[in-house]
This record gives C-alpha cells, structure tokens and sequence, in this order.
C-alpha cells in the first residue's frame, strides 16, 4: 500500500487529528496540526480563490475556496486559524445536522 501525505503543513512524523462534534443541531469537523502553524494574514485570505502560501508550481490557490464554497452551499461555516498557544493550524468545518424549511 502507498503512503498517504495527509499535510503539507507536518514535517514526517508530525501530527494531525481530526475530531468530531456534535452540538444540537450543529457537528463540526476540526482538524488540528503541529506543523508551521499559520500566519493572521494568510489565515485571513486562505479562503480566497488564488491564494496560495506555497511556492509557484505547487498549487492553484483553489483548494480551500472550493472546499469554503460547498460548505456554505450547505449552510455551514469552513475557518482556519492558528492554534492558540500551541504550534499547528486548526481548520474547522461546521454544518447543520438538520435540513431547514428554506428548501435546502
């Protein structure tokens, strides 16, 4: 079996978890790392189509702005930020648990 490269982020060896949450009517999936963590300016445009903190040739910029794009499609949130206190990034996908009357 191939090895899967879970994070651009990580050095090998690093780590990575996801952790699910189900509040009411509301689950969110966040991911955490102990990676290079994240700028508050790149944390701020991460989301936008384009953006890109790697180096020429090694991404669109799309990834994220797409992933955004189809939460909010399903009335859910998508953030990314640094970890407070800690090294790494936590990235955070909140959606509804429940359909709504609005025709969703």
């Amino acid at each position: 079996m191939a090895a899967v490269h879970v994070s651009d982020a990580c050095k090998p060896g690093g780590n990575v978890e996801l952790k699910i949450v189900a509040e009411g009517e509301r689950v969110a999936f966040v991911v955490t790392d102990d990676g290079t963590g994240i700028s508050p300016d790149a944390a701020a445009r991460i989301l936008d189509p384009f953006f890109t903190t790697k180096p020429a040739g090694h991404g669109s910029g799309l990834g994220l702005a797409i992933a955004s794009a189809l939460v909010k499609h399903h009335r859910g949130t998508l953030s990314v930020a640094a970890r407070r206190g800690h090294q790494g990034t936590r990235a955070c996908v909140e959606l509804p648990t429940t359909m709504e009357a609005s025709g969703a």
